[in-house]
C-alpha cells in the first residue's frame, strides 16, 4: 500500500507540473461528502439463478454445496477528501481530490445441495414414478416430482451471509467549467474519473454460515471475490460555487475491477469467473471551502501617468516570543505492523477445558478446544488527535515546541480460530464430536481498542516570515503511550473477539493473569485431518515453546516526528508524519507510522 502510494504522488506531481505552468490560479481546500452506496445484482429475483450461483464446496460427506449470493447492501458513509483545484481564465477548471474513507459490504444468499444430491438420495423421476404406482398413486406425473423435490430442497437449504469492512484510498480527478462568471453564484458542471484502491490493512471479513457440514470456513473466505481491490469510476457533477464556498451533488458508476481469483482450498470445485455483483454505483452531496488561493502568473503594473506609488504589503515581522494554543489531527494514512507478520513469527494459543458430555443418558469426559493463531494487522481505525502545543521562539526564525495530545486507537490482528469439542467415546482415542458448527475453523480478528497519549519536543524553523503568513518545518520526538482499555466484547460484530481464548490472552497479556493457556511459537498448521490428540501434540513440539521475556511487553515507546506547517494570522494549516523508533512494544506490535493534516488556532501569541 504504501509503495502504491508513493508512486501515485510522484505520478500525480509529474501530471500537475505542466498543468500549474498553464492555470491562471490553484485552489487547496477540503471537502465533506456524503455517499449513497448501491450494489446491485442483474438475477436478483430467482434465489438459484444460475448468475447467482458464486461458489461450489465439497463438504465432509464428499457431497457439493452451492452457494447463491442474491442480497447485497453497501452502507452509506461520510468521506472528506482534499482537494487541489486549478483554475483557468476562460472558466474552466480541474479538480485533484484525495481521500480515504471505510465501507461496508454486506452480501446474503442461500446454500444448497446440487441436484446430484437430491438425485443420489431421494431418487430418479423413474425411480419417484416406481415408487408412486407401488404405493397406489397412478395418477402422479412430473410436476408432482417437481414438488418432491422442492420440498426437499426447502428441507436442507441453509443461508449465508458475509460481511466485509475495508477501506478505499480514492483519487479523483474531474474537469468542469462554470457558467455566469460574473454572477456572486455561479453554477458549474464536470466530469471526470476516480480509481479506487482496497487497504489490505483495513479489512474484516466474516461469514455467518449456516450449513453444519461445512466445518472449515476459511474456503468460502478465500473463495469469495469480496469487493475489487482496485476500481475505476466514471463521475458526473453539478453545483454552484459562491466565492472560496462549492456546493454539489454527484453521480458515479464503476466501469472497470481488479481482483485476484485465487481459491487455496481443493475443497472448492467451481467459482464463479464474475464479480458476486454486476452494478456498484454512489450518488451524493458535498459542500467544500478553500483554505487558501494562490494566483499564479499575475504582475502589478505601475500607471506611468499617475504618481501614486504602490506599497506591497511583504512587511517582516518582529521576533515573536511564544504562542499557546491547540490543533486537530485529522489522520489520513496509518500504517501499524504486527510482531507476528511472517510466517516464522506467528503466535497459537491453545487452551483446552474439561466437560462432561451427556449422550442419552450417559455422561463422557469431553475437551473444549479453542485455538487461537495471531497474524498480521487487518484493521486500523485511529481516530484524530488533539493537542495543546506551545511554542517558545529563541530567535526570530528558530523555536521549539512542546506539545501534549490524546487520541484513540482500534486495531484488528487477523487471527484463525478452532472451536471443538474432543472425545474419547469408544476408546478409540480423541475425536472430534461433530454438532452443528463445531468443530469449525474460521477466520476472525483479536480487536484491541486503546487510549493514545502523546508527550512531543520539536525543534522549528520559519523559512518564510512575513507580516500576516509565514511557513514553517519542524522535526522533533515523542514519547508514545498506550492506555489500554477493557477488551470489549459487547457490541462487535461475530467473528470479532468471540471465543473466550481472547479473553484470557488479552488479561495475561496487559499483566492481570498468569499463563494458564499454552503458547505455539512459528508457523502451525491448523486443519482438521489431524486427529485432537495430534493438534495438540503440534503445540508442545519441542522448540516452539514461548521464551520472550515478560518485561519484553511495554506501553510506552519513542517516535520521531516532522512536517510542515502555514501560519496565517492566528491560524495553522500543516501536514505531519510519525512514525515510531524501534520495536513498539517487543511482543505484540513491531511499529507505526501515521500521515495527517492539521487544523490549529492559538489562543495567546506575542
Amino acid at each position: 500500500m504504501t509503495l502504491l502510494y508513493y508512486r501515485g504522488l510522484i505520478a500525480l506531481l509529474i501530471v500537475l507540473l505542466p498543468i500549474n505552468v498553464m492555470a491562471q490560479s490553484f485552489d487547496f481546500g477540503i471537502e465533506v461528502q456524503q455517499n449513497y452506496n448501491s450494489v446491485e445484482k442483474y438475477e436478483s429475483q430467482d434465489k438459484y439463478h444460475p448468475d447467482n450461483l458464486a461458489l461450489s464446496i465439497v463438504d465432509i460427506n464428499n457431497d457439493t454445496s452451492n452457494i447463491y449470493l442474491s442480497k447485497f447492501n453497501m452502507a452509506n458513509n461520510l468521506e472528506i477528501p482534499l482537494y487541489l483545484r486549478f483554475n483557468w481564465r476562460r472558466r474552466w477548471f480541474l479538480d485533484m481530490k484525495m481521500s480515504h474513507c471505510a465501507y461496508n459490504l454486506s452480501m446474503e444468499g442461500v446454500v444448497n445441495y446440487n441436484d446430484q444430491y437430491y438425485y443420489d438420495n431421494y431418487g430418479t423421476y423413474d425411480d419417484y414414478m416406481t415408487d408412486a404406482n407401488a404405493n397406489g398413486f397412478p395418477n402422479a406425473d412430473s410436476t408432482d416430482y417437481t414438488n418432491y423435490i422442492n420440498a426437499a430442497k426447502d428441507i436442507n437449504e441453509s443461508e449465508i451471509r458475509t460481511t466485509e469492512q475495508f477501506r478505499l484510498l480514492n483519487l479523483t480527478a474531474n474537469a468542469g467549467v462554470r457558467f455566469l462568471p460574473h454572477k456572486s453564484v455561479k453554477m458549474f458542471v464536470g466530469m471526470g474519473f476516480s480509481v479506487k484502491q482496497k487497504f489490505r490493512k483495513n479489512l474484516y471479513n466474516y461469514i455467518d454460515f449456516s450449513n453444519p457440514y461445512i466445518h472449515d470456513v476459511r474456503i468460502v473466505n478465500s473463495g469469495l471475490d469480496w469487493y475489487a481491490e482496485r476500481s475505476t469510476y466514471y463521475n458526473i457533477i453539478v453545483g454552484a460555487e459562491f466565492y472560496r464556498f462549492r456546493a454539489s451533488a454527484y453521480f458515479q458508476t464503476m466501469v472497470s475491477y481488479t481482483f485476484p481469483h485465487v481459491v487455496p482450498f481443493q475443497e472448492v470445485v467451481y467459482k464463479s469467473p464474475s464479480t458476486a455483483f454486476d452494478v456498484s454505483s454512489s450518488y451524493g452531496f458535498s459542500l467544500s471551502a478553500n483554505l487558501f488561493s494562490v494566483d499564479v502568473g499575475k504582475r502589478v503594473k505601475k500607471d506611468d501617468v499617475s504618481s501614486d506609488e504602490i506599497i506591497i504589503s511583504n512587511i517582516r515581522r518582529e521576533k515573536d516570543k511564544f504562542d499557546l494554543g491547540f490543533r486537530y489531527d485529522r489522520r489520513i494514512l496509518n500504517d501499524l505492523t504486527s510482531y507476528y507478520e511472517l510466517p516464522d513469527q506467528k503466535l497459537t494459543i491453545l487452551d483446552v477445558d474439561t466437560v462432561l458430555l451427556n449422550d442419552n443418558g450417559t455422561f463422557y469426559e469431553a475437551l473444549d478446544m479453542e485455538m487461537v493463531k495471531l497474524g498480521a494487522i487487518k484493521r486500523i481505525e485511529w481516530n484524530g488527535r488533539f493537542t495543546g502545543f506551545l511554542d517558545i521562539y529563541i530567535t526570530k526564525r528558530l523555536g521549539v515546541r512542546g506539545g501534549i495530545s490524546g487520541s484513540k486507537l482500534t486495531y484488528d490482528i487477523s487471527s484463525t480460530q478452532l472451536k471443538a469439542i474432543a472425545i474419547d467415546k469408544d476408546s478409540m482415542g480423541l475425536q472430534y464430536m461433530y454438532a452443528e458448527n463445531t468443530p469449525r475453523i474460521s477466520y476472525a480478528v483479536y480487536r484491541k481498542k486503546v487510549n493514545v497519549v502523546d508527550i512531543t519536543g520539536d525543534v522549528t524553523f520559519k523559512v518564510v516570515d512575513r507580516d500576516l503568513f509565514s511557513l514553517s518545518l519542524w522535526a522533533g520526538i515523542g514519547i508514545t503511550g498506550f492506555a489500554y482499555t477493557d477488551l470489549n466484547k459487547k457490541g462487535n460484530p461475530k467473528g470479532i473477539n468471540e471465543l473466550d481464548i481472547y479473553n484470557k490472552f488479552d488479561n495475561w497479556y496487559i499483566g492481570f493473569d498468569s499463563l494458564d493457556f499454552k503458547i505455539h511459537q512459528g508457523e502451525l498448521d491448523m486443519n482438521l485431518t489431524d486427529s485432537p490428540s495430534e493438534l495438540m501434540a503440534k503445540v508442545d513440539a519441542p522448540g516452539n515453546e514461548y521464551d520472550l521475556d515478560p518485561q519484553d511487553r511495554r506501553f510506552i515507546f519513542p517516535s520521531l516526528r516532522f512536517g510542515i506547517d502555514a501560519n496565517i494570522e492566528r491560524f495553522v494549516v500543516g501536514f505531519g508524519m510519525d512514525m515510531s523508533f524501534g520495536q513498539m512494544d517487543r511482543f505484540l506490535l513491531s511499529n507505526y507510522s501515521s500521515f495527517y493534516m492539521s487544523i490549529g488556532y492559538k489562543l495567546w501569541s506575542r
